[in-house]
């Protein structure tokens, strides 16, 4: 049997050496680390041809109860390089692009690569499912495993559609497709249910609807990398949507399924690993990116990754292609010329109209801070709010970067960065002070050095800095492996002390030509 050893390091009862098996639990984290999984080179694309954000898929579930995902109907088939793949799209697609992936520390055989793949460069085999009237790969296995420091490349057909199509696309769901990813428990939770309709109303198509949901579950579930026990005798789902309000991305993911089945829109779990640290074209994956997203078909294009897990950037499909008319944009706007036409304006903007009278007493200025401190007491109350309830600081960079994407401008660096920023832990903002000091300090590490290598490179080159420097690295490590709730607080006061002495430092070199590092 697929699972008859259960991998100590999977969090889905998995092969030895695997992250994710034939089934995978609800459960309470998955076990993370700093260690490299891979890196992937990806291909210089068009800004229109990339998709919102890589996502390495492993394998799809479709089958859900008791708390538990499983995948059922797909058989095991023999793969070659050599084998001709037949294609199950259902519309116009690009030819394929290849990615180039390096494996990191870690013995895997289950493949991860982007969900269309139809290629691979190893010996191995395919697990396929039916898909309508033709069959899908839903995961792709290397045999022999693929050891650490090996290359395998890939070929994927990028599925971008714009929002537009998606809208359009309808709901003519094949058959044999529908009535497996629309199945739900007999039993499944009927206030879950009453939500999703709810929530869904006023929205005419899947595409409207799924965004609902995935807003809804982005605004009203925090993100939390580990759970409690759920409660006895208490739906999992249930207890997390109303009570505890706290979330990691299987539960947001199935939350975000099964309310789509509920209301007739096909949809499955997919496993692997999200998009990772990015450095140009290579993106260098960790299994502290390990992440499940929902997918959810759509007639006449496919699936389509949406992401309703708070820790993640959202993403933003591309708009559709303008067509060069202006979309009633202007409709609203005054006619420049009737206003230029009008007399009686335009003796109003004359000065020589706006003679004071001669007996006319001279007013008093206004005061202008009666009137100012009032209006900027209720502008800093209004970005407050709209700033708590709309998430404007953490969406804004996701919002330049797409801007710029669909401009065809390749995004800068420093909204990269700060869409990163946002979406990381207070202890892992804290944890950058060392970044900041090694660079200040210029000291290089790789890029891919663990965060105990960064600690104890600065701790060599910043002694008076060792305790603050340990102690932000406990705090760090406390928050990523631990049960126990890491101190944000002791990490912050830790980062400013690091970042006061490499300043210091640096200062000092600057005055006297050499770090003077006192012990």
């Amino acid at each position: 049997m697929e699972n008859a050893f259960t991998s100590l390091e999977s969090p889905s009862g998995g092969k030895r050496g695997e992250f994710f098996g034939s089934e995978i639990a609800l459960g309470r984290g998955f076990p993370l680390s700093d260690s490299v999984m891979f890196t992937v080179q990806t291909p210089a694309l068009e800004s229109d041809q990339r998709p919102p954000r890589y996502y390495w898929r492993g394998r799809t579930y479709d089958y859900f109860l008791e708390g538990q995902w499983y995948t059922t109907g797909s058989s095991l088939e023999e793969y070659s390089p050599s084998d001709a793949i037949p294609r199950s799209f259902t519309r116009e697609t690009p030819d394929p692009a290849r990615f180039l992936f390096s494996t990191g520390e870690i013995t895997f055989s289950l493949v991860y690569a982007p969900s269309q793949t139809v290629w691979l460069s190893r010996q191995g085999s395919t697990r396929t499912m039916p898909s309508g009237s033709a069959e899908e790969i839903i995961s792709w296995y290397a045999n022999p495993a693929l050891q650490a420091g090996e290359v395998y490349q890939v070929d994927a057909v990028l599925n971008n559609p714009d929002i537009e199509q998606l809208r359009q696309a309808g709901t003519n769901y094949p058959s044999g497709l529908a009535e497996q990813y629309l199945q739900m428990p007999q039993d499944f939770s009927p206030k879950i249910v009453e939500l999703a309709e709810e929530i869904a109303a006023e929205y005419d198509n899947p595409y409207d609807k799924t965004a609902a949901i995935t807003r809804y579950l982005r605004d009203n579930i925090e993100y939390s990398d580990a759970l409690p026990f759920v409660p006895r005798n208490q739906d999992p789902l249930e207890w997390m949507l109303f009570e505890h309000k706290k979330a990691y991305c299987v539960y947001y993911s199935s939350a975000e399924i099964m309310m789509l089945r509920s209301l007739g829109i096909p949809a499955r779990l997919a496993v692997g690993f999200a998009q990772g640290e990015r450095d140009g074209n290579e993106y260098i994956v960790r299994r502290n990116d390990a992440h499940a997203w929902p997918e959810v078909y759509f007639p006449g294009i496919g699936w389509v990754e949406f992401e309703p897990t708070g820790s993640q950037p959202a993403l933003s499909r591309p708009l559709p292609p303008s067509d060069g008319e202006d979309d009633g944009l202007n409709s609203n706007l005054p006619d420049i010329s009737a206003l230029e036409n009008n007399r009686e304006l335009q003796g109003l903007l004359e000065e020589e109209d706006l003679a004071i009278p001669e007996q006319a007493e001279v007013a008093q200025p206004l005061s202008l801070s009666r009137y100012l401190i009032p209006l900027f007491i209720i502008f800093a109350v209004l970005i407050v709010y709209f700033s708590r309830r709309y998430s404007v600081p953490t969406r804004m960079p996701g919002i330049l970067r797409t801007t710029y994407e669909r401009t065809g401008f390749k995004t800068p660096h420093w909204i990269i960065n700060w869409e990163r920023w946002v979406t990381i832990s207070s202890i892992e903002k804290s944890f950058e002070s060392i970044n900041f000091a090694l660079g200040l300090l210029k000291h290089h590490v790789p890029i891919h050095a663990t965060p105990i290598e960064r600690a104890k490179a600065l701790q060599a080159i910043l002694p008076k800095a060792e305790k603050h420097t340990q102690k932000l690295l406990d705090e760090h490590q406390t928050s990523l492996y631990t049960s126990r709730q890491a101190d944000a607080s002791s990490a912050r006061r830790a980062a400013f002390n690091i970042s006061k002495y490499a300043l210091l430092e640096a200062f000092r070199y600057i005055i006297e030509g050499r770090p003077i590092r006192d012990t």
